[in-house]
């Protein structure tokens, strides 16, 4: 394999995004204004790290595969969250005096966002039960219900806080229909997506040792990113706190680099040359 993305450069790449934007923000400490700016900015880049590592995931399955129809969600996903995120920073660049919730490409963003959260954890579901349908029944313990219970807590501690907030809003006449069911949508997706890093973190142990094991293992970090992201929007928070924000690039980056690891196993291995002594003996 000879590939212009491998899972060195693509690891290498998700850690220079999480590192510049980290580095970003404390730059900007000093000058708030910008951290919205940022913010969007690194997750814009990591978009396109995730983009060309779940197509080249997607790519490498034959049509109709179960795995390309996982894939390619994930991959649509990810460009639509390139959009959203190209949307915001052309906005905030070309007219930065007045807040893109008040533009007409606010409603575009948010069904481009609506349907992000409707793709990605039904991709995610997909991907979890694969390990079902090749066979693997792993036995249920303790500590396997222990990790479900877990991440149920944590679901549900997150979401429903934010949920409730937004329902309020909504009832107060401080928020749209349009912008509740956006809302609604985008917690139900979190909670799947908190919920799923539980069985993804299964199959990644299960399979230790294994190259495939390092794509689940990445997508369960990724996963645990978001967990860290969706407990507070550190987008929207000054001061250092604002750091956790690059959990957000962290996530995206990471489901990039998961897709380079699917392709990475897919790969027939290379021919080993013969050696001069075998071609004596031939």
């Amino acid at each position: 394999m000879n590939p212009r993305l491998n899972e060195r450069t693509a690891a290498a790449i998700g850690a220079c995004l999480v590192l510049l934007h980290a580095g970003a923000v404390l730059f900007s400490l000093q000058s708030p204004a910008q951290l919205p700016l940022i913010h969007q900015l690194a997750g814009l880049a990591a978009s396109l790290l995730s983009t060309a590592g779940t197509v080249m995931a997607a790519r490498a399955f034959s049509p109709g595969d179960y795995l390309r129809r996982v894939w390619t969600m994930f991959a649509v996903s990810a460009v639509l969250l390139f959009v959203a995120s190209s949307l915001r920073v052309g906005w905030m660049l070309a007219v930065p005096e007045v807040p893109f919730e008040l533009s007409a490409l606010a409603p575009v963003r948010t069904l481009a966002v609506v349907v992000v959260n409707i793709l990605n954890p039904s991709a995610l579901v997909l991907l979890a039960l694969t390990y079902r349908r090749s066979g693997l029944q792993p036995p249920r313990s303790w500590k396997t219900n222990g990790l479900w219970a877990l991440c149920a807590v944590v679901a549900l501690a997150i979401v429903l806080p934010h949920l409730s907030h937004n329902v309020k809003l909504l009832m107060d006449g401080g928020a749209s229909v349009a912008q509740t069911l956006a809302s609604v949508v985008s917690a139900l997706g979190d909670i799947v997506t908190i919920l799923l890093v539980a069985p993804i973190l299964r199959v990644a142990y299960m399979m230790r040792g294994g190259k495939l094991a390092w794509a689940w293992w990445a997508m369960a970090a990724s996963g645990a990113m978001w967990i860290v992201y969706d407990a507070q929007q550190w987008d929207r928070i000054q001061g250092p706190l604002a750091l956790l924000a690059v959990a957000r690039t962290a996530a995206i980056s990471l489901k990039g680099l998961a897709g380079v690891l699917q392709r990475v196993v897919l790969e027939p291995e290379p021919a080993k040359p013969e050696t001069a002594a075998s071609l004596r003996a031939a």
